[in-house]
């Protein structure tokens, strides 16, 4: 039955299809290298890119994930020596996080691996030109 938001839906669900099929194939890829999941590996990648430790709150926008999400993300990280916690200077509850020298070596060990089931993911699915068109229309979205 047609509805009045029937090609927003079918956007919708075809965006949400999509993001989903490519999550889910990097992170079977990364537990299977590395024992990281994909949620994991973003943390980690985030914080490279960044080159400095980050309050808890930015690397969790930067991330895409709740605050309580990325603590138990942290908490295993932490737990695995890959990174740390520490205080932030002047304020008593915030909290940064930063890559351990095992962390960042593992960040840049997966990389071209999590970049080769992506690109691999794609290119499957899609020509060049098409990419280069999708990407300048997901662009309108931030």
């Amino acid at each position: 039955m047609e509805t009045a938001f029937s090609q927003e839906l079918t956007v919708w669900r075809r965006l949400s299809a999509a993001y989903s099929g490519v999550r889910d194939q990097l992170d079977r890829d990364l537990a299977g290298r590395a024992d990281l999941s994909l949620a994991e590996f973003e943390v980690l990648r985030t914080l490279a890119d960044a080159g400095r430790p980050l309050r808890m709150s930015k690397l969790a926008e930067l991330t895409h994930t709740s605050r309580s999400g990325l603590t138990r993300r942290v908490d295993r990280l932490e737990e695995r020596g890959l990174i740390v916690r520490e205080p932030v200077d002047g304020d008593r509850r915030g909290l940064r996080a930063g890559l351990t020298d095992e962390g960042l070596a593992a960040c840049d060990e997966l990389t071209p691996a999590y970049l080769t089931s992506l690109q691999g993911y794609l290119e499957e699915r899609l020509r060049p030109e098409e990419m280069s068109s999708i990407a300048v229309l997901l662009a309108r979205f931030g």
